[in-house]
């Protein structure tokens, strides 16, 4: 995650979780569970 705040221009990764929250009003786990792809099984 430390890598993604960089690239997005913030170097205090507490700073870049604050903002994230305000604005989607999820934390970055919470965002990552519910909008992690789910592989489709049997899809060959």
């Amino acid at each position: 995650m430390e890598q993604t705040c960089q690239q997005v221009g913030y170097n205090d990764l507490s700073t870049f979780r604050s903002l994230f929250k305000r604005k989607t009003g999820l934390s970055l786990g919470d965002y990552q569970k519910r909008f992690r792809q789910v592989p489709v099984l049997g899809g060959g």
